[in-house]
C-alpha cells in the first residue's frame, strides 16, 4: 500500500499537515459550533477555502491530503453534534475565548510550517475542550 500511495512518510506528513491546517483554527471551531446552532454559513465558507488550499497541498504531499478528510469529518461533526447539546452554555465570552485559543494554535502551526520554531500543535488539541469549560467555571454568574 505504501508504494501505491506514494511513500509512507510523505503520506503521513500530508495527512497530518492537511488535518492540522484545516481543523485547528477559529473558523473550524466557531464554524462547527454555529453549524450546531443551525447556521452553517461559516463552515461552508471555510470548506470552500479549504478546498482551494487542499489542491495546493495535494501537489506537494500527494494523496495523504485526501485521506485527511476522514478525521476532519469526525472532528468537525463531533463539535457540531456537541454544540447542539451545549448551546445554552456557550455565551459570546466563551466563543471569544475559543477564537483566541484557535488563533494561538494556528499561529503555532504557521511557525512550524515556516520552520521558524517547531511547535507541537497537536499537544494543544485538548485546549479546544478545556477552554470553554474553564471559561464557564470562571465566568461570574451576573454576566
Amino acid at each position: 500500500m505504501k508504494s501505491r500511495l506514494g511513500g509512507g512518510e510523505r503520506f503521513a506528513e500530508g495527512m497530518a499537515t492537511a488535518f492540522l491546517t484545516f481543523c485547528i483554527g477559529p473558523m473550524t471551531v466557531i464554524g462547527a459550533i454555529q453549524d450546531g446552532f443551525g447556521d452553517p454559513t461559516l463552515l461552508i465558507t471555510k470548506s470552500i477555502m479549504d478546498g482551494a488550499v487542499s489542491v495546493a497541498y495535494a501537489t506537494v504531499f500527494g494523496v495523504g491530503v485526501l485521506f485527511s478528510t476522514v478525521p476532519m469529518l469526525v472532528f468537525q461533526s463531533s463539535i457540531t453534534f456537541l454544540a447542539s447539546f451545549v448551546k445554552p452554555f456557550l455565551t459570546q465570552i466563551v466563543l471569544n475565548n475559543l477564537t483566541a485559543q484557535g488563533g494561538v494554535m494556528l499561529l503555532g502551526l504557521g511557525l512550524s510550517l515556516l520552520e521558524v520554531k517547531r511547535v507541537k500543535v497537536a499537544n494543544m488539541l485538548p485546549s479546544i475542550v478545556t477552554t470553554p469549560i474553564i471559561t464557564i467555571i470562571l465566568l461570574p454568574t451576573s454576566l
